[in-house]
């Protein structure tokens, strides 16, 4: 997932660096289900009782809901209605 640098400074705050990917010239990246696995063994929770599924809510949409490929739709809907609408507006000014 990526993330703002004050959330991998937090990340790194709490001793999760290792979950943090710095990459020069791009915004971090964080492995929050390694993350989560790691303050579950801290809190004393064995790792035979951690259940971890690596799925996508992105690339299974019809099994998850994901606001994500709605959000860019809305972003494109909204940047054409601006651009549209502008252009109406000059075209049918009187």
């Amino acid at each position: 997932m990526v993330v703002g640098p004050e959330v991998a400074a937090e990340f790194a705050a709490l001793g999760l660096s290792d979950h943090v990917l710095l990459r020069t010239g791009r915004r971090p990246t964080i492995d929050l289900a390694g993350a989560v696995e790691a303050l579950l063994v801290q809190c004393g929770v064995p790792h035979g009782q951690i259940d971890r599924a690596d799925l996508c809510t992105l690339e299974l949409e019809r099994e998850f809901f994901s606001y994500r490929p709605l959000l860019f739709q809305w972003l494109l809907f909204g940047v054409l209605n601006k651009i549209l609408d502008g252009r109406n507006r000059k075209l049918f000014k009187t």
